[in-house]
């Protein structure tokens, strides 16, 4: 499989590479991205080849649900049933941000695989973003193969991925070189998932826990 890479130079994504990108997703295909974070795997969620794909490179078990990238708060509504208080307001505090939220899906909203609940997170990194205000929500997960360490940078994933995704966008080293916190909204309280960039006490301020 050809594999095309392009690296990124500046700031600001330009037209011909968001539509490069576009045209990769709306294919079913896959592209690996930066983050603020670490590098994720980015397709479009509702594609079946694209989540199939996803799951067979990075050797995930089907039982584990993938993430969703959006481009705003605004956008999490159309794919939950309820947006808590709580999980708003720390959205609205570390969003955009390497904070991941988990809600119940909209009943009826259907994705290729089997989840009840779906993790939200709005990356602060100009290129997702630019990509997301295009083509919006994406399906996502980190870049590497399943229990092996997170790529940082694009010589990592190339090592784990080479000729097997569509497109590389190349941002440089990642900002943290960590991972996203995951919180739990699909309750009556936040419950901590995994501590990653924002701390378990950083949570608690917010929320008066």
């Amino acid at each position: 499989m050809v594999m095309d890479y392009i690296k990124i130079d500046s700031k600001k994504l330009e037209k011909d590479v968001v539509s490069k990108a576009v045209s990769v997703l709306k294919n079913g295909g896959v592209v690996a991205l930066p983050t603020e974070t670490v590098y994720g795997l980015a397709g479009d969620l509702f594609s079946k080849k694209a989540v199939r794909k996803i799951y067979k490179i990075k050797s995930r078990n089907f039982s584990k649900p993938l993430s969703v990238f959006v481009p705003d708060i605004e956008s999490v509504s159309l794919y939950v049933e309820k947006l808590p208080d709580f999980a708003y307001k720390l959205m609205r505090t570390f969003c955009p941000g390497p904070l991941t939220v988990v809600l119940k899906k909209k009943i009826g909203l259907d994705v290729p695989f089997q989840t009840e609940a779906l993790g939200f997170r709005i990356p602060d990194h100009f290129v997702p973003l630019a990509l997301l205000k295009e083509y919006s929500p994406l399906v996502s997960t980190s870049a590497n193969t399943s229990g092996e360490k997170d790529a940082l940078n694009t010589e990592e994933v190339k090592g784990y991925f080479d000729g097997k995704i569509d497109l590389i966008l190349d941002g440089g080293q990642t900002i943290w070189g960590m991972p996203s916190t995951v919180i739990d909204c699909t309750g009556n309280s936040p419950k901590l998932i995994r501590e990653g960039k924002i701390k378990k006490e950083d949570i608690e301020r917010i929320i008066n826990v």
